[in-house]
């Protein structure tokens, strides 16, 4: 019997230890040995389907909860949709995927946190440079 942990569509994060950027994938399916497969966009293999473990490399993970605006098939057909979609860290990360995916919007929280904190910056130095 097969053993699925997670549902179809699941959207989970991960934390990479040292790395204050977390990483995001679907659930996309599950093999006959009961593993959970998802979908992720990883800088160096694109937008692509691989073992949960794989992504996750066993350590623990969160469950993202958005609002969806499909259902399960449906966000799961649109992963698969997009396998092979180029990375790009600020264009179209794996933040940028699953939003996309679940919502039909690609957005990315992290990026628009950096760039915020960037403005700051900038503007830090340069009221520092008018002292």
């Amino acid at each position: 019997m097969v053993r699925r942990v997670l549902p179809l569509a699941t959207e989970i994060v991960v934390q990479d230890e040292g790395s204050v950027i977390p990483h995001h994938a679907l659930v996309v399916g599950y093999d006959s040995y009961g593993r959970e497969w998802a979908m992720d966009n990883a800088k160096g293999t694109n937008v692509s389907p691989r073992p949960l473990a794989q992504i996750t490399r066993n350590r623990p993970f969160k469950i993202v909860r958005r609002q969806p605006a499909y259902s399960p098939a449906v966000i799961v057909q649109r992963a698969w949709q997009r396998r092979g979609q180029y990375y790009s860290a600020a264009g179209y990360n794996c933040q940028h995927f699953t939003s996309d995916c679940v919502t039909g919007k690609p957005k990315s929280e992290t990026v628009r946190n950096l760039g915020v904190l960037a403005a700051v910056a900038l503007v830090a130095i340069a009221i520092s440079r008018d002292e």
